[in-house]
C-alpha cells in the first residue's frame, strides 16, 4: 500500500501528466465514478417534482463519498455558481454531511440552501453534469428541471477559462453566495484580532512534518525536519524585520512546526489541526474556517513554499475574500 501511495504521488507531481494527462484522466475518473455511485438511484419512474419550479443547478456534497479541502470546495461551488448565472439558472447546494456548511457560512443574497427532499432521481426531469474544474465553461440549456453536480475537483473554472479580472468576479460570486454564520463570527471576534492590524504567515507541510492528510506521501529524516522548520523560522525573522511593529500570526497544517515558535515573537492560534476532508469534528472544521476568515482579515499575508513543502492556495483565497496583498515566497 505505502509503495502505491508513492507511485501515485510521483505520477501526480510529474509536469507530463498534469500537461497532457490530467485533463482527461480525471474526466474518466469522474464520469465512472458518478455512474458506479448513482446509476441505481435514477430512473424513469413517476418522482414528485413541481413543473412550475425554475430550471436549478443543484451542487450535492454526498456523505458516502469522500471530499477535497475546504477551498477546494469553494472553488468547485463558486465555478458551477458562475455557470448557473449565464445559464440564467437558480442554483443550490446540498452540503449537510459530514458537516452542515450553515453551520459556518450562511446565505446571504443567493437563498441556496436546499434539502435532500427536493431532489428528483427521474431522468425525464433530471441530468448529471459533471465538474472538474477544467473543461470549457458552457451554459447550460434549462431544458431539464434539475442538473445535479456531484464530482468535483480542485481546479477552479475561472482561472483555466482566464475570466477576466478573476479574482474580482471570485469575490463578487462569493459575496453573493455567502457570509459568516453567527457562530463563526462569533469564534472570530473571541480571538480579539483587530482587522488590517497584523500580518498573516501561511505554511502548509501536508505530510513532510508529521501526519495531516491520507494519501500524500512523504519521508524526511530526522535532520531534513529540522533544517526545513529552521528554514522557515528564518523565512519568518526575515518578513518580521520587514514589517515591524506589525503583529504577526502564523497560520500552518504542522502541530510539530508551530511548537517550534515559542522562542520568536509571533501569535499561534490554538485549536486541534486536521484535514477538513477527514473529520467530522466541529471543532476541527471551525478552526478552518476560523483560520480562513483571519488570514483574510489581515493587513498582507505571506505564503511560505520550501523545499517538500505543499503549494497551498488557502492563503491566495482567503486574500481574496478579504481584498488584501498576497505574497508567495518561495525559498524552495
Amino acid at each position: 500500500m505505502m509503495l502505491l501511495t508513492y507511485l501515485k504521488w510521483r505520477i501526480r507531481r510529474s509536469t507530463f501528466y498534469r500537461k497532457k494527462m490530467q485533463r482527461w484522466v480525471n474526466n474518466a475518473r469522474y464520469q465512472f465514478r458518478v455512474y458506479k455511485y448513482y446509476v441505481s438511484k435514477y430512473n424513469f419512474r413517476t418522482t414528485k417534482i413541481d413543473i412550475n419550479d425554475k430550471s436549478r443547478i443543484i451542487f450535492i456534497f454526498d456523505p458516502q463519498r469522500e471530499h477535497p479541502g475546504l477551498v477546494d470546495q469553494l472553488k468547485a461551488m463558486i465555478g458551477m455558481y458562475y455557470i448557473a448565472k449565464i445559464s440564467n439558472l437558480d442554483y443550490k447546494i446540498i452540503h449537510d454531511d459530514p458537516f452542515s456548511l450553515k453551520d459556518y457560512l450562511v446565505p446571504n443574497s443567493v437563498r441556496w440552501d436546499m434539502s435532500w427532499e427536493g431532489l428528483s432521481y427521474n431522468l425525464n426531469n433530471v441530468k448529471i453534469i459533471y465538474c472538474n474544474g477544467q473543461n470549457p465553461i458552457k451554459s447550460v440549456s434549462g431544458k431539464y428541471k434539475q442538473y445535479h453536480v456531484y464530482s468535483y475537483i480542485g481546479y477552479d473554472y475561472l482561472v483555466t477559462n482566464k475570466i477576466n479580472d478573476w479574482k474580482k468576479v471570485w469575490k463578487q460570486l462569493y459575496d453573493e453566495l455567502f457570509t459568516p454564520s453567527e457562530a463563526l463570527l462569533s469564534e472570530i471576534h473571541r480571538l480579539n484580532l483587530s482587522e488590517k492590524s497584523y500580518i498573516a504567515i501561511h505554511l502548509r507541510f501536508v505530510n513532510a512534518l508529521d501526519f495531516f492528510e491520507k494519501g500524500e506521501y512523504q519521508s524526511l529524516s530526522m535532520r531534513e525536519k529540522n533544517n526545513l522548520i529552521e528554514s522557515c523560522i528564518n523565512q519568518i525573522e526575515i518578513i518580521k524585520n520587514r514589517n515591524l511593529s506589525v503583529p504577526v500570526v502564523v497560520f500552518s497544517d504542522s502541530e510539530l512546526f508551530l511548537s517550534k515558535l515559542d522562542n520568536i515573537d509571533v501569535t499561534v492560534l490554538g485549536g486541534k489541526i486536521q484535514h477538513i476532508s477527514q473529520s467530522s469534528d466541529s471543532s476541527t472544521i471551525m478552526k478552518t474556517f476560523v483560520d480562513f476568515y483571519l488570514i483574510s482579515r489581515a493587513k498582507k499575508v505571506y505564503s511560505l513554499i520550501g523545499p517538500n513543502m505543499y503549494h497551498s492556495v488557502f492563503p491566495l483565497y482567503a486574500s481574496i475574500i478579504g481584498e488584501i496583498d498576497f505574497e508567495q515566497v518561495d525559498f524552495t
